[in-house]
């Protein structure tokens, strides 16, 4: 009863230490959204973008995306969408915490698992709390889960109470993004049948709590269509998916194919020098008649002149291979690479070779990972880092043999050694968190930009403006703010993961806004907002195409620190 009481008071000294760790980070470091993807998805959920919270988040699955939305309805003085991420970090860091406690045998372990904690936050986890996002959170609980299931299988003690706390924690992953899950599930297969398997006797040791893995995958392969028929089953939305795959092959990945290289294949799909122009610019709003079957035609086309100018299998191979090891060995991995070296070192010391074969294991996994990315073509750095937060809580798991390996020294070399380590310790965490410090006053500074637009937009409440991918929400992120009041903005954007939405159609018709190039021609209210070295002459000549002759004024000019941009009013 003393060892329970005593086990629940240490549990809530956890909880309590890492809300204070969480507050503290917030107040005085500030927590950011890292891409401008969350704010447009917090827009949906919040009410922002329709006027009515909406569950449809198109990147995040419709249950939680409903959730955040019936939230919003409840009570939207709060950010329920920031609020939700943080506190499933908070929840994993928790769950991790507890499970290295546990294991401890006495006060050495316990303060050693401590201070490892604290400066494996400092040095992995900071950087995705303080600038979080919508991927890096999902392979937070990816990389719980995976942490769950080895820690228990590694000690040999795996019950069905972790089976399905992994579980809950991937289908979470699973929710937010499913193809961070599916990273997930590589390191969770490979090191998981690694443990189970008995190399002495070549059998699974627990056959039936093996079946675990293939129920993650069958909940991996029926999540996305069960999702679709519960909120994306309208033709509406069937056909924004499909544009919106073709758009993302094009903008996110492969690139535009230029128009004279390629002319006969623009001919022969319908496409014109003026659409042409439309999709170079990405102001795919302006000509509706670039639809579903010309983007994918072009996106297979991109895709297709992407993979011949990387040249045959083995040059590409080579390619991918440099790009996925300089991503690897890149600076801000430093901090990994140093404890990887200790951990190892220590074991081919003390011919530790089962640890030496997980990191090495856990290595493969990322390397492989990293290497794929570069061979899609699809490395952002979101997904890059997805990777790096799964491999670092899978080795997490051995923190507490990298501890009992110090127990092995004579203890001259074991001060040396701590020594040295103490070194090590403080340089990776002044690294990291320096980093971090950085890259959170970088996204701030732009923030401000962002804050002064949207008070332009506030002055300005009763125009509509369409604005240039990058310009407003677009490329910028935000500040988290716990309390938060939504306000519907009076603009949306020519190109972006929105365009042909939905979401995005039903602020149109908020406005009474048809037809975008009639409105910019007609309406006296709606203007066009582009970079002041953008040439304007490009959008004249694309709706002088459709619509004739057509003068174009220059109203207003703005200049923040980072942002500038220009206004512009269409007429007949």
């Amino acid at each position: 009863m003393t060892i329970h009481k005593s086990k629940m008071i240490r549990n809530l000294l956890v909880i309590i230490s890492v809300v204070v760790l969480f507050m503290a980070i917030y107040m005085f470091m500030g927590i950011n959204y890292a891409v401008c993807d969350d704010t447009a998805m917090r827009n949906i959920a919040s009410g922002v973008q329709t006027g009515v919270p909406d569950g449809h988040l198109v990147y995040i699955m419709y249950p939680l995306g409903w959730l955040m939305a019936t939230l919003y309805k409840v009570n939207n003085h709060f950010d329920w969408y920031g609020i939700i991420f943080i506190v499933l970090q908070a929840i994993c860091l928790i769950r991790i915490a507890i499970r290295l406690l546990d294991r401890c045998d006495n006060k050495k372990e316990i303060l050693f698992t401590i201070i490892g904690l604290f400066v494996f936050f400092f040095v992995i986890w900071n950087k995705s709390l303080t600038n979080f996002q919508f991927s890096t959170t999902a392979a937070l609980l990816g990389g719980t889960s995976c942490f769950i299931i080895y820690e228990s299988t590694k000690n040999d003690d795996l019950t069905w109470k972790d089976i399905i706390e992994s579980l809950i924690f991937l289908i979470l992953s699973m929710m937010i993004r499913k193809k961070v899950a599916q990273m997930a599930m590589a390191f969770y297969s490979l090191v998981f049948l690694y443990y189970q398997f008995d190399w002495k006797s070549r059998k699974i040791k627990d056959l039936k709590k093996c079946i675990v893995f293939p129920f993650f995958v069958l909940c991996i392969l029926f999540a996305t269509p069960l999702n679709n028929l519960i909120a994306y089953s309208s033709d509406e939305w069937k056909d924004y998916k499909q544009f919106n795959l073709a758009r993302s092959k094009i903008y996110d990945y492969y690139g535009v194919p230029d128009y004279e290289e390629n002319i006969d294949f623009y001919n022969e799909i319908g496409i014109n020098e003026s659409e042409f122009m439309t999709i170079q610019s990405y102001s795919l709003k302006l000509d509706d008649s670039i639809d579903i079957e010309k983007m994918t035609k072009i996106a297979e086309k991109s895709e297709e002149l992407y993979n011949k100018e990387r040249g045959n299998i083995v040059k590409k191979f080579i390619q991918s291979l440099n790009g996925s090891l300089s991503t690897v060995f890149s600076r801000k991995y430093l901090s990994f690479w140093l404890w990887l070296i200790i951990s190892i070192g220590f074991s081919l010391y003390l011919r530790a070779n089962k640890l030496i074969v997980f990191n090495l294991l856990v290595i493969s996994a990322m390397c492989f990972g990293f290497f794929y990315l570069y061979w899609e073509g699809r490395m952002p750095e979101r997904t890059i880092d997805s990777i790096f937060l799964i491999a670092c809580l899978c080795m997490g798991t051995e923190f507490k043999n990298v501890i009992q390996l110090l127990n092995h020294f004579q203890k001259p070399f074991k001060q040396i050694l701590s020594i040295v380590m103490c070194f090590i310790t403080a340089f990776c965490t002044v690294d990291a968190t320096y980093y971090t410090w950085i890259l959170t006053r970088d996204i701030r500074e732009r923030n401000q930009n962002l804050v002064l637009f949207n008070k332009y937009l506030e002055e300005n409440k009763d125009n509509f403006y369409f604005t240039m991918v990058n310009v407003g929400l677009f490329g910028y992120s935000s500040d988290f703010h716990i309390n938060y009041e939504p306000k519907e903005i009076n603009y949306v954007g020519l190109g972006g993961w929105g365009t042909n939405a939905p979401t995005t159609n039903q602020k149109l018709m908020n406005y009474d806004i048809e037809d975008v190039v009639d409105s910019l021609l007609h309406k006296d209210n709606c203007y066009l907002m582009t970079q002041p070295y953008y040439d304007i002459e490009k959008t004249v000549q694309i709706i002088q195409e459709k619509q004739g002759k057509i003068s174009v004024e220059l109203v207003d000019e703005q200049s923040f620190d980072g942002l500038s941009f220009n206004v512009y009013k269409f007429k007949k």
